[in-house]
C-alpha cells in the first residue's frame, strides 16, 4: 500500500497529494480512472458539490426542512457540536414522522 497517499487526498504538512492535484487540473472520468490504475490505494479528493456555494444555494430548501446551512457547513467541517446538534435534529424529525404514521 502507498502510505504516502493514505491521507484523504492530502499530503503531510498540508496541501493535496499528487493524484488529487492531477485530478483537479483535469476533473474528468478518464483522468480519475488513469490515476486509480496508477495508484490503486491512493486517496483522491473529489469535490462533488463545488464547495460551500452549493450548500448556500440550497439554503431555502434546507430551512424548509428545519436545517441551518451554517450548521450543515460545520458538520462538513467535522465540528463535534454541530454533528451532535444535527444528529439530535434528525432523530427528532424521525421520531415525529413515526408518531405521525402511527396516528394515521
Amino acid at each position: 500500500m502507498e502510505d504516502d497517499y493514505r491521507q484523504w487526498g492530502t499530503k503531510e504538512g498540508g496541501g493535496f497529494n499528487e493524484p488529487t492535484l492531477t485530478y483537479k487540473q483535469n476533473p474528468a472520468m478518464e483522468t480519475y480512472l488513469a490515476l486509480r490504475r496508477a495508484h490503486p490505494d491512493a486517496e483522491i479528493e473529489i469535490s462533488a458539490s463545488r464547495g460551500l456555494d452549493a450548500l448556500f444555494r440550497m439554503e431555502p430548501e434546507l430551512q424548509k426542512h428545519g436545517f441551518d446551512p451554517a450548521d450543515i457547513a460545520a458538520i462538513l467541517d467535522a465540528d463535534p457540536e454541530a454533528i451532535s446538534k444535527g444528529r439530535f435534529t434528525m432523530h427528532g424529525k424521525a421520531n415525529r414522522r413515526q408518531r405521525t404514521r402511527r396516528q394515521g
